[in-house]
């Protein structure tokens, strides 16, 4: 196994891999959003890390970016690919799949957040 310097990465992705994301596609969603980092060339640049369940199960799949602190939802392999070129490569936020931002008062879900 190789070591990245970090001192390089510019953005990191946080993935969601718990169940529910997983049931609607996470793993696939993940494999293909790395392979598209690598794709690009992006490697060195971004760095991603697969986590367990994150709290937004009726979002799933999510992924949360670094250091914008910007969610997504409902990530399929399909808007992994367009993450990677409109928001890591074109600075663009991805609306269909947005989420939320660090700091709004507006979450863009039907889900209610759990208060357990």
């Amino acid at each position: 196994m190789s070591v990245k310097d970090i001192t390089k990465v510019k953005h990191t992705l946080i993935m969601c891999n718990g169940s529910c994301c997983n049931k609607a596609g996470a793993e696939e969603m993940i494999l293909t959003l790395r392979k598209e980092i690598r794709d690009q060339g992006l490697f060195k640049e971004i760095h991603t890390v697969r986590t367990k369940c994150i709290g937004r199960c009726d979002d799933a799949a999510v992924v949360f970016v670094q250091p914008e602190c910007i969610w997504y939802k409902s990530v399929t392999k399909e808007d992994a690919r367009t993450i990677v070129k409109e928001h890591l490569l074109g600075g663009k936020l991805v609306a269909n799949n947005f989420l939320y931002k660090e700091g709004d008062s507006f979450i863009n879900s039907t889900a209610i957040p759990n208060a357990k």
